[in-house]
């Protein structure tokens, strides 16, 4: 009992330390985003709401169903592809890049039915000597920093919408009833949370993107793959969507085996690569079948699937276009250079260089003091408890002597000393207290010494 009070302390750091990382976990913010450089695919001058989850500003990650295909998996001759990234000041502003057909690579697996494998690396921008680095994330399937971010851009000025951002609720319950090949829960976050269409106001839309931030960290967790949406309409915001999300995990092996180098990850455990001999695939069972009566599916291109275009075409053979004047009068237009001193400034001002963030002040302030004062009082317990334990041993002490008691002890005591007879008993009261006694009259000095001769003589006669 005595090292109860270190289990105290014990449990005041773990709770103090447990309160201050939930409360500095933030999830994602719109100036996280600017932190990093965002891509979506334009497909023929029009925007898609296809994401992009990039490794570098070379490479990427694309769901495989927003690609136009012929028979089996030959990609259309006739679509035009770009890669557009964010860039600029706050990323407001554009930067296109030619996406040839030889540099999109569809996983050999793909299954367009059931959507098996769903997914393509594509490359662009490949003689680039920017250095800038994306990470995608890998880790708990379902974390609480993890956020859905949809991404738009304006036609009509030429620069980027701000983000649609939320955080990343749990798996329904549902999820996998309503898709064949996502059986298994762990390939994919679903879930019925939508945002509005960029175009049509009354139509919902899912999101593009999940994000995991973790320990300053931005990582793309996963990519938009479909929905199955409770009604036939394909517009219907009324109607319950459930859409999939699969986890880019599962995919990292391709794409480093396709680019044949290592590919950057991030988790809970910090920054590590993914090598092209590692085996780090998710292997997707035969589809089971699913009847989707009364209910639609829609996956890919939203914008395509619902023929909603609006606003102008942007001429997918014109060259990297310039910002809007109005828009900014500090850049002419977006040259290599620019993206890159752009990077550059939003590498510089990521949240690991820019000192604590507001909840982490937040949550010092609030836990120092509460870890004090918890100690203090763990402390002051354990010296109250032991004044109060060695006042009563002193008073049950002090009550409970006894004198046979005392006696015993002493006759114990005596018995334990080697050398020592029976041991002698104390004097009684009564022993103590008698008088001494008067000694009787006996024959004097002179009669004994007479019968002391006479005894002599007689001894010396009968001899």
């Amino acid at each position: 009992m005595k090292y109860w009070p270190f289990g105290y302390l014990a449990l005041v750091w773990i709770l103090s330390t447990q309160v201050l990382s939930a409360l500095s976990r933030r999830g994602l913010s719109q100036d996280d985003l600017n932190t990093i450089v965002g891509a979506l695919l334009f497909k023929n001058g029009r925007q898609t709401t296809c994401e992009i989850a990039l490794m570098d500003l070379k490479s990427g990650l694309l769901s495989a169903n927003c690609l136009d295909f012929d028979d089996g998996l030959s990609l259309k001759q006739t679509t035009e592809y770009e890669v557009y990234v964010t860039t600029g000041p706050e990323n407001l502003f554009p930067k296109a890049y030619k996406l040839a057909l030889d540099d999109i690579h569809v996983h050999p697996d793909y299954d367009q039915t059931s959507l098996a494998y769903n997914i393509a690396v594509v490359e662009f921008n490949k003689n680039t000597s920017s250095t800038y680095e994306a990470y995608l994330y890998t880790g708990t399937f379902y974390a609480s920093n993890s956020s859905l971010v949809r991404r738009s851009y304006d036609h009509d000025i030429g620069i980027w919408n701000t983000p649609t951002i939320i955080p990343l609720p749990t798996n329904e319950d549902d999820c996998g009833e309503w898709n064949g090949i996502y059986k298994r829960i762990n390939f994919f976050a679903c879930n019925s949370v939508v945002t509005t269409s960029l175009f049509d106001k009354s139509c919902a839309m899912p999101f593009g993107t999940i994000y995991n931030k973790e320990g300053g960290r931005i990582g793309v967790q996963a990519l938009y793959g479909n929905s199955v949406i409770f009604s036939e309409d394909k517009c219907s915001s009324s109607n319950r969507w459930l859409n999939y999300y699969p986890y880019m995990e599962g995919f990292i092996s391709f794409a480093a085996n396709v680019l044949n180098r290592p590919i950057k990850v991030t988790n809970s455990s910090g920054l590590y690569e993914i090598q092209p001999s590692d085996i780090n695939e998710f292997i997707h069972d035969e589809p089971a079948s699913v009847d989707y009566t009364g209910k639609t599916q829609i996956g890919g291109d939203i914008f395509a699937a619902r023929n909603e275009f609006y606003g102008p075409l942007i001429d997918p053979t014109s060259e990297v276009r310039s910002m809007p004047q109005e828009t900014s009068s500090d850049f002419e237009s977006l040259s290599e250079s620019s993206i890159d001193s752009s990077l550059d400034d939003s590498l510089d001002n990521s949240p690991d260089s820019s000192g604590l963030e507001r909840s982490q002040i937040l949550a010092i302030a609030i836990t120092i003091p509460l870890s004090i004062v918890c100690i203090t009082a763990a402390i002051g317990l354990f010296y109250y408890r032991r004044l109060k334990s060695k006042r009563t041993r002193n008073r049950d002490d002090d009550d409970d002597w006894d004198p046979y008691a005392e006696r015993l002890n002493i006759r114990e005591l005596a018995n334990e000393i080697r050398g020592i007879g029976d041991p002698i008993q104390p004097p009684s009261y009564n022993e103590v207290m008698r008088p001494p006694s008067t000694p009787s009259p006996g024959p004097s000095t002179e009669n004994q010494a007479t019968q002391s001769s006479s005894k002599k003589k007689s001894t010396k006669k009968d001899y």
